[in-house]
């Protein structure tokens, strides 16, 4: 693969693939916050989100600090897979908000 190519793929899966699993990992963590030790959600959506950035900036780090492509591309891709399906299944679990 061309240099070009490699750049341009490294660039797609740290920022895309690292937003995907950083923000699948947020919408989870919240949700087991607030099934877990009674958090109000706004409060366990404020305190994952904080978290959140600091992740997010580690994830694009390691994501030029990996050497293999497939590693990279499968961890993000994967986080970003489990993290989204955890979510969506806690979702059912909690209660409606009011008003909706």
């Amino acid at each position: 693969m061309p240099n070009a190519l490699r750049t341009i793929s490294r660039i797609v899966a740290t920022v895309v693939g690292g937003y995907a699993a950083t923000a699948g990992g947020v919408a989870l963590a919240s949700m087991m916050l607030v099934l877990l030790s009674c958090m109000a959600r706004s409060e366990a959506v404020l305190l994952t989100s904080m978290i959140g950035f600091i992740a997010y900036a580690a994830i694009i780090i390691w994501g030029w600090a990996e050497q293999r492509m497939a590693r990279l591309w499968a961890v993000l891709g994967g986080a970003a897979l489990a993290s989204h399906v955890g979510a969506m299944m806690l979702a059912t679990l909690l209660p409606p908000l009011a008003g909706t």
